[in-house]
């Protein structure tokens, strides 16, 4: 079953990337000036794990719970040429394969908690004339 919640999350992401008086500026220029800009998708996994998806820096990230932040997915895709462009939805199964789609690549990829990351449809959609244009989520 996929996943999407906390949202305490998000209003957190959203105060780190907007920040008010005491969020300290390193915490900002980590999560969105280096790593992340345009945040557009966010899943927690059970173990309070968070992805999110950078619609203007082409990658996904994971933060976990203790604040570290680990790219699981950038413009390379599965660096086999399928690229990603403009990943907008993310969504978190229950055994912690992350499932990123790319809005401008017409795309979805798998990334596995090891790290291996396999595009699962592309553009051409599912063979039976079923196309896959512009995931949204």
């Amino acid at each position: 079953m996929l996943r999407a919640r906390n949202l305490r999350f998000f209003v957190v992401l959203v105060l780190v990337c907007f920040p008010t008086a005491g969020v300290a500026r390193t915490v900002t220029e980590i999560i969105c000036w280096n790593r992340l800009w345009n945040p557009l998708g966010i899943a927690v996994d059970d173990s309070g794990n968070a992805y999110v998806t950078g619609g203007w820096s082409d990658n996904a990230l994971k933060i976990t719970p203790d604040g570290v932040v680990t790219e699981i997915i950038d413009s390379t895709g599965d660096g086999m040429g399928n690229m990603l462009d403009s990943p907008r939805g993310i969504a978190v199964g229950d055994s912690g394969n992350a499932y990123v789609t790319g809005y401008v690549s017409n795309n979805a990829f798998k990334i596995t908690p090891d790290g291996v990351i396999t595009e699962i449809i592309d553009g051409t959609g599912d063979g039976m004339g079923n196309t896959l244009h512009q995931p949204d989520g």
